[in-house]
């Protein structure tokens, strides 16, 4: 299984560098600008993680959040934000979001939560495929 991570940043520059940080570590990234646009293709993809910024122009990566766990989408968040607010942080965090990553960021700030991320993302695969499986011989 290859590992996707969607990059939701509307900085060029930091967009670009998490993609490099990914790529050199064999990790493929799609890089999404705002969250619109996030949110009108993410089904398309198979996501192992989403890295999302917390001020997105437009509908903000809050906003994002929200519209995806009330679709039922799983996939771990780790938020990035160059505005630490404690409130905010403790409020994503209760409600999935694996991280909050303070821009800017040394390179393994990011791939901490970057790795726990997509581990999190197979077992919950894993556990979703005994799940089916078991089903299966149940009926």
């Amino acid at each position: 299984m290859t590992d996707i991570i969607a990059i939701v940043e509307d900085d060029h520059k930091i967009a670009e560098g998490l993609r490099g940080i990914l790529s050199d570590v064999g990790i493929k990234s799609i890089l999404f600008d705002n969250g619109l646009t996030f949110l009108s293709s993410y089904k398309a993809h198979d996501f192992s993680s989403l890295l999302l910024d917390i001020r997105l122009p437009g509908v903000s990566g809050i906003q994002v959040f929200k519209k995806l766990r009330q679709d039922g989408y799983t996939v771990p968040i780790i938020f990035m934000s160059g505005h630490a607010d404690v409130a905010i942080a403790v409020d994503l965090m209760k409600h999935g979001a694996i991280d909050i990553i303070t821009k800017p960021f040394r390179i393994q700030e990011v791939m901490e939560p970057i790795q726990e991320s997509i581990q999190q993302h197979h077992r919950h695969l894993k556990a979703s495929q005994e799940q089916a499986q078991y089903s299966n011989k149940t009926t």
